[in-house]
């Protein structure tokens, strides 16, 4: 950071002993990073405490303060930190708790790998809380001590008390997690059952506002005086005092960009940073598009430049940057990613790897006809890429046409990332520019009113895309984009496909009614769900809506057409007269007028005049 008031600031002090016990089982550990890992992660701070009955205790609480320590910051920066806590937690608790279940304590889990688990990550001006267990959580805040965790127990001090949750006791970790503001001189205290059941919140409170300059103190008189009250059990307190918030603030890598000059449009022969502009791709009010051509590694790639006024549009560059910081962490295939080879820049723009397509509406134009299958294979592939994007908890929330490219080959590429919304950044930073990412047509209806983006966003574009493919229009018209409230939205009809002439299965038109629902509570959850629906018959969507019969039960309808068509065949028969020519079949013999006969279609006389 350029700037040390640009830093979250954090005093912190810990203190644990066996107190009169053998053994500690207790464990404490705190973390501040620098730099770009305390901007984009925080600094953590966790106590863990063991349990009597076990004799593995100590090392579950060992291994949990140690492991979250070391696997939360391996997290990637785009996660939130409640998810990432959640991921990080849930896959320790299963560890912990296999390991009770291959050990020799499998039907006795209170003896197993078991222990509490509190802490809080400090971001920005934000305190994350996680508890599991008794160990305790408290703040003060102007003056006044609260208890922010709860206890997870049965029974009370002066009594024989029982956990009903904790690390390592079931399968399945069922994780208190809760988001404090904080305001510099907010004092927290981690401490275990054998500090806060000796202590009164009085005393706690006064001590921790005492030594208020000095957390280590504070923390080693805690324990001490829980001691000197006649604690039995072990003692840990972590002491915490926020010194210093940080100033709202740009992510590290924008900032690093936004000194360097911003380059004027360029033509065909021109050089920047050592690579030869071959082609002018694209070019408006917000930036420019070039192929270019680097000599020394005899490469093509793809140059994006913002437009020059960038500085006087507010949020514009921030857009801008953000596209760069994803495209140099995605991967996909169906990704485009940033270009691998490039050199230090002496101006502001995007290099990407060079992919030679067209957009989808290009496609779409060219193609006399296209199949459903073909259609298919498109969705399934911007899906998969959009969930790459959604595992590291970045949602596009600018899928159109006009940003898919596709090749020869069929295989696409999304672009574009300038509107994405990073779950970990929107912690600590926010776009300036209001505007509604993306493009309103294909635009989320909540979105349109200003709700953050998530994956049902993308899920609603994507479906978008996939009815202009089929039909060369959109689902709502262009009416949805105008209304400003959800009473408006909900107003909107859905105009399906088979309606409009289109020769799609009636399920599939379901199929897509679902996905572009203006409720994103009634979407689907996720999109593989889209996906395996545009192939697969789902009779829950069509809600009492009796599929045509050749749907529902092809065998049935030809068997019936079959039937029709012989009863159409005997009702001619038995009314019309049956003609012959003898002069093509032949003389009538006794075994063919029987036969006539038989059939109630003989006559005196056949004859073609």
């Amino acid at each position: 950071m350029s700037s040390d008031k640009t830093k979250l600031k954090l005093a912190v002090g810990q203190a644990s002993r066996a107190g009169i016990k053998a053994q500690n089982q207790d464990y404490c550990g705190a973390l501040t990073p620098n730099g770009y890992s305390l901007f984009h992660k925080g600094a953590i701070v966790a106590v863990a405490d063991g349990i009597s009955s076990s004799q593995l205790s100590h090392i579950a609480s060992q291994t949990s303060i140690n492991t979250l320590l070391t696997d939360y910051y391996a997290t990637p920066v785009s996660w939130g930190t409640e998810s990432a806590l959640k991921k990080v937690l849930q896959s320790l608790n299963s560890w912990l708790y296999a390991q009770t279940r291959r050990s020799e304590f499998r039907y006795e889990l209170d003896k197993g790998y078991v222990c509490t688990l509190s802490g809080l990550v400090f971001k920005s001006n934000s305190a994350f809380l996680f508890h599991v267990g008794d160990s305790r959580v408290y703040r003060i805040h102007s003056g006044q001590m609260e208890q922010l965790t709860e206890d997870h127990r049965y029974g009370n001090a002066e009594q024989s008390h029982t956990l009903t949750r904790a690390m390592g006791m079931r399968e399945q970790l069922d994780l208190q997690v809760a988001q404090l503001d904080i305001n510099v001189a907010d004092t927290f205290l981690l401490a275990t059952d054998g500090v806060y059941e000796w202590l009164s919140k009085t005393e706690m409170s006064s001590i921790l506002i005492e030594y208020q300059t000095d957390m280590q103190k504070a923390a080693e008189v805690l324990v001490e005086t829980a001691s000197a009250n006649g604690s039995t059990d072990n003692l840990t307190a972590v002491a915490v005092s926020v010194e210093q918030l940080p100033v709202a603030i740009l992510p590290e890598f924008q900032r690093q960009h936004l000194p360097l000059p911003l380059p004027a449009k360029l033509s065909v022969g021109q050089t920047i940073d050592s690579y030869q502009i071959l082609k002018v791709l694209h070019q408006n009010h917000r930036s420019s598009v070039y192929l270019a051509y680097r000599a020394d590694t005899d490469e093509k790639l793809i140059l994006k430049m913002p437009a020059t006024d960038f500085k006087e549009q507010a949020g514009a560059l921030e857009h801008f940057l953000t596209e760069e910081w994803v495209a140099c962490r995605v991967t996909h295939n169906a990704l485009m990613t940033h270009y691998r080879n490039a050199v230090p820049k002496q101006h502001c723009y995007l290099a990407l790897e060079y992919f030679e397509g067209q957009s989808l509406v290009q496609w779409q134009t060219d193609q006399s006809q296209t199949s459903l299958t073909t259609i298919r294979d498109i969705v399934r592939q911007i899906a998969a890429g959009l969930q790459a994007m959604h595992r590291m908890q970045m949602y596009h929330l600018d899928i159109r046409p006009q940003n898919i490219l596709i090749n020869t080959q069929g295989q696409i590429k999304i672009i574009d990332y300038g509107s994405t919304r990073i779950e970990g950044l929107q912690e600590t930073w926010q776009h300036r520019s209001d505007e509604t990412p993306g493009e309103l047509q294909y635009t989320a209806p909540e979105c349109l009113l200003g709700w953050p983006g998530t994956e049902q966003a993308d899920l609603y574009s994507l479906a978008c895309v996939t009815y202009y493919l089929l039909s060369g229009t959109l689902p709502y018209g262009a009416s949805l984009i105008r209304q400003t409230s959800r009473s408006g939205q909900r107003k909107q009809t859905y105009q399906p496909l088979t309606e409009r002439g289109i020769d799609v299965p009636v399920w599939l038109d379901y199929c897509l009614r679902k996905a572009l629902h203006i409720d994103p509570n009634y979407r689907y959850t996720a999109l593989s769900e889209f996906v395996y629906d545009l192939s697969h018959p789902n009779p829950k969507l069509m809600n009492g809506v009796r599929p045509p019969l050749l749907e529902k039960h092809p065998v049935a309808f030809w068997q019936a057409v079959s039937a029709i068509l012989a009863l159409i065949v005997l009702l001619l028969a038995a009314t019309h007269p049956l003609i012959i020519d003898t002069k093509t079949t032949g003389p009538l013999t006794t075994t063919s007028v029987q036969s006539l006969t038989q059939e109630g279609t003989h006559h005196d006389s056949y004859r073609n005049d």
